[in-house]
């Protein structure tokens, strides 16, 4: 049975008529993900409460919306910029696009953060062998939506230990448009850094957020990473974070939603070596109408690991 039996009729064909013109550009490597992506998503439309995975995460609203594809935000914009930290190396991304006028390059040398965009036009190596690898798109659809879509986003390359907090804002401007962020963090072995993504939007933002981000911890690396959804509740949000550990690594994983009118994200952790350490810890608050859904896997493929996990739902 066509798994199209089991989905929304959607509204999103002007979007999936800019991602297959997108098949076509970039290095052979890129255009053959777009390819795959874009085929997955078609294969797997829009996932309806029928499907277990999607019981509880009613898609009916984004189905019968007719989306654009994303326009670039703002130069300036008439709201403060979140800070969660003082003193942090702070990333700005506006409608999925990196603001280097708005961001600081750190000139670190345990540090390294490229535009994924100039990445990519600099076929730089490190995206090529990583971005991509550990999404699984034929599962999650919007992540494929995502990787036939994305035009930039941020690489966080750690090579050593950050003192200081990377601290990421993804700003959201506009409505009725499809914005697909792509982060893509890499730590190397006995590296340590501490990571804030925050997603925020104009009061009035009506979008549909589809971002992506892919953690790779090496050996002995210690990464805490924080995710904040706090975006306007005529928005509405779908997200994966996906994170692979290899040996006696740690990562500290927290998640706090509190925007959006739909809010979901997958989080799925990959424990490929021994004697990690493991923790993924979260807080919904919702309101009203609102409707934040959090799914979590860890995946203990190896032994003697310790993992721990505790959620909270305020309503």
């Amino acid at each position: 049975m066509s798994a199209l039996l089991n989905t929304y009729e959607h509204r999103l064909d002007a979007v999936l008529q800019f991602a297959e013109g997108r098949t076509g550009e970039g290095p052979s490597w890129l255009r053959e993900l777009r390819r795959r992506s874009l085929a997955a998503f078609r294969e797997q439309g829009l996932p309806t409460p029928r499907q277990e995975e999607w019981k509880y995460t009613p898609l009916r609203a984004v189905a019968e919306t007719a989306w654009a594809s994303a326009e670039p935000g703002p130069a300036t914009f008439d709201f403060p910029l979140p800070f969660s930290v003082e003193g942090s190396i702070r990333i700005v991304l506006v409608n999925g696009q990196f603001d280097r006028n708005l961001s600081e390059i750190p000139t670190d040398s345990a540090l390294q953060i490229h535009s994924l965009f100039s990445a990519l036009s600099d076929a730089l190596e490190l995206v090529e062998q990583q971005i991509g690898s550990l999404v699984a798109t034929s599962d999650f659809p919007f992540a494929a939506l995502n990787s036939c879509l994305f035009h930039d986003g941020a690489v966080i390359h750690i090579r050593g230990e950050v003192e200081r907090v990377v601290e990421l804002i993804h700003v959201s401007f506009g409505s009725g448009q499809v914005l697909a962020p792509r982060v893509l963090i890499v730590a190397e072995p006995n590296s340590k850094a501490r990571i804030t993504e925050t997603y925020v939007s104009a009061p009035d933002a009506g979008n549909l957020v589809i971002p992506v981000t892919e953690a790779r911890i090496a050996e002995g690396a210690e990464i805490e990473h924080v995710r904040v959804q706090d975006e306007a509740t005529t928005s509405h949000h779908v997200g994966l974070w996906e994170a692979r550990q290899q040996a006696d690594s740690t990562y500290l994983a927290y998640n706090v939603a509190y925007g959006g009118s739909l809010g979901r994200l997958d989080q799925n952790i990959f424990i490929a070596g021994e004697r990690c350490t493991t923790r993924l810890d979260g807080v919904a608050v919702a309101r009203g109408a609102q409707l934040l859904d959090n799914h979590t896997k860890l995946d203990h493929a190896v032994p003697n690991c310790n993992s721990f996990e505790v959620y909270k739902q305020i309503v």
